[in-house]
């Protein structure tokens, strides 16, 4: 499936899109790894996540907020916006990208 945005300029656009938002709240995050790569709670950061999670974004943007979904504190938030991101993106083959990114939803879902 490709996205309108799914380009190099859209990619970039959309990352820091994602480190804007979270830096509105007082996340001080230089890239959009960091919440991934944190051991640091960070629920303020969770409805942020799942508002972004409702637009349309490059697959790269939409792959890094589900995996910073991926944690405790966005359980009884964050799966009905993961859910529908799932839908949304069609049936794929799981060797796909999106095949893929469905599977990181899954797994987000799952709590994993």
């Amino acid at each position: 499936m490709r996205h309108p945005s799914d380009d190099d300029s859209g990619r970039e656009r959309d990352l820091a899109l994602i480190i804007r938002a979270l830096r509105d709240i007082g996340l001080p995050v230089q890239s959009s790894d960091d919440l991934i790569n944190t051991s640091r709670p960070y629920p303020e950061a969770i409805p942020v996540l799942v508002d972004l999670l409702s637009r349309s974004l490059h697959p790269d943007a939409i792959e890094v907020i589900v995996r910073s979904l991926t944690v405790r504190e966005a359980r009884g938030i964050a799966g009905k916006a993961l859910l529908w991101k799932f839908v949304e993106l069609g049936h794929n083959d799981i060797e796909s990208r999106i095949g893929g990114l469905q599977w990181s939803i899954g797994n987000a879902l799952c709590g994993r």
